[in-house]
């Protein structure tokens, strides 16, 4: 299990959980948000790696925090920018990048724009970074059509698909959310699923603990006819790969 926190490292929670329950395997992350400052902050990015037990796995850009979902729902010129006015990535997101190359780790896009995330995505190409993951294009206002996941992929990134938004909706604790169909997750899953594994984003209030939500998604899954074999690149193999834990 790796936790995902919008305001704090978790890391930490991932140590104190392993000397307290011997035997699992659980890590944690950053995202870069505002309680680290109003710009992406490269400090932060490098202490988290720091922390005792080295559980950091994954390194966030802004989510909550982001410039396009402050654009989006309604409040442009606020948030936190990953490019700047000429279009191009910041200097410090791409330091961050290197310090997750540098430590193995996953750099993952956050709450960024589409074209944002190809931006991202053209730049690990380049580097020769291996774990770059595109957060949940699948969702609201992060959507992306087919030929940019696609694009994403060829770039060598991985595409995040979560879980959340076959779950949210009218009757559930999160009732603002349009819900999305079990065609549409599985016409995106479909696409790249080699370069591609499946989130929960559970843990709100409310909503479905987050192993309930990963069996009931793999049970969907199997009901549609999803091949086994690409159902462990989804959920086990792509994601051990990413978090460290096989080659």
């Amino acid at each position: 299990i790796m936790y995902k926190c919008h305001d704090f490292i978790t890391n930490d929670i991932a140590y104190l959980l392993r000397a307290t329950v011997p035997g699992i395997e659980v890590f944690g992350g950053i995202a870069l948000n505002r309680n680290y400052g109003d710009t992406v902050n490269v400090q932060a990015a490098k202490m988290a790696t720091q922390v005792t037990g080295h559980y950091c796995r994954c390194i966030w850009m802004p989510t909550q925090a982001a410039v396009y979902q402050f654009a989006k729902f309604g409040q442009p010129g606020r948030g936190i920018p990953v490019t700047g006015r000429n279009g191009k990535l910041l200097p410090e997101v791409v330091q961050v990048m290197e310090i997750c190359a540098e430590n193995g780790m996953i750099f993952a896009t956050g709450h960024s724009a589409p074209e944002e995330s190809i931006l991202m995505a053209q730049k690990a190409h380049e580097m020769g970074f291996k774990k770059l993951v595109i957060t949940h294009p699948n969702t609201t206002i992060w959507q992306m059509t087919a030929d940019q996941i696609k694009r994403c992929a060829d770039y060598g990134a991985y595409i995040e698909y979560c879980y959340l938004g076959r779950l949210w909706g009218e009757g559930s604790a999160m009732p603002d959310y349009e819900r999305q169909s079990a065609e549409e997750f599985l016409n995106y899953v479909r696409l790249v699923p080699e370069r591609s594994f499946i989130t929960t984003d559970l843990g709100q209030p409310g909503m479905p603990d987050p192993i309930d939500g990963m069996r009931t998604c793999i049970k969907e899954l199997q009901s549609a006819g999803v091949p086994q074999r690409t159902i462990d690149i989804l959920v086990r193999k792509n994601p051990a790969y990413l978090l460290g834990l096989e080659g």
